[in-house]
């Protein structure tokens, strides 16, 4: 069972608002299916409903959210999550777990704290390619 869609991870409301292209090319969904694989044994163990804040994001996308020029969101490699029932600290710990339990690959794992709202970014590979395993919280 797939808990998330390719159309999930592509949607943003600023790109709507800014009429802003976010179509992904072909390979760039490739990944997304490759992200979307190992999301879902997470969420199915997670156990509730969790909301893509930040998925995928083209050159022109990432530019106006400020995201970093070697984002894994450029790629589709990449999310911003938060949980439903909105205990986010809880979904970066039970991710965290997961991750180091299984001994799986990941680039990184990261609580984020801006000031108004908290989630927890997720990227399964670096934009070159890299799984280095970094666990953080950021308050940025």
């Amino acid at each position: 069972m797939n808990y998330f869609t390719i159309e999930e991870l592509c949607k943003s409301d600023t790109a709507i608002k800014k009429n802003v292209d976010n179509t992904p090319t072909t390979e760039i969904k490739e990944n997304l299916n490759i992200l979307i694989e190992f999301l879902n044994p997470i969420r199915k163990q997670w156990g509730s409903s969790i909301l893509i804040s930040s998925g995928y994001r083209s050159d022109i996308l990432n530019a106006i959210l400020g995201g970093s020029l070697k984002s894994a969101h450029l790629i589709g490699f990449a999310v911003d999550m938060i949980p439903k029932n909105g205990k986010v600290t809880d979904l970066f710990n039970f991710i965290k777990d997961y991750l180091l339990t299984n001994n799986l690959e990941f680039d990184e794992l990261i609580l984020e704290n801006n000031g108004k709202s908290v989630w927890v970014h997720f990227a399964l590979y670096s934009i070159d390619g890299k799984q280095r395993k970094k666990i953080l919280q950021l308050n940025l």
